[in-house]
């Protein structure tokens, strides 16, 4: 597994601001150690409206049930984990 943690960027003392996103937060070697994976957290980007989708079903599922609100959350997108992390099949 690939050590990354995804936190909401907000206004300093603001639970929410207009200028949310995700970053990928990692120490400096990580995109040398892991440069595909970085690459694609890099040039992942979300309208605010399907970030507010993705918060909405993980609040939804419940404390403990994250990974099903997640989960919820792809099956509404589909395609979303190809175009997130576009993989070539290993013939």
């Amino acid at each position: 597994m690939v050590p990354v943690e995804i936190h909401r960027a907000t206004g300093e003392g603001e639970p929410t601001s207009s200028n949310n996103q995700i970053k990928p937060l990692g120490n400096k070697s990580f995109p040398k150690k892991f440069p595909e994976f970085y690459g694609w957290l890099k040039n992942w980007k979300r309208t605010p409206d399907e970030l507010g989708g993705l918060e909405q079903d993980i609040q939804e599922a419940g404390k403990g049930n994250e990974n099903k609100g997640v989960e919820k959350w792809i099956g509404d997108h589909p395609g979303i984990v190809d175009e997130m992390a576009p993989v070539t099949p290993v013939k």
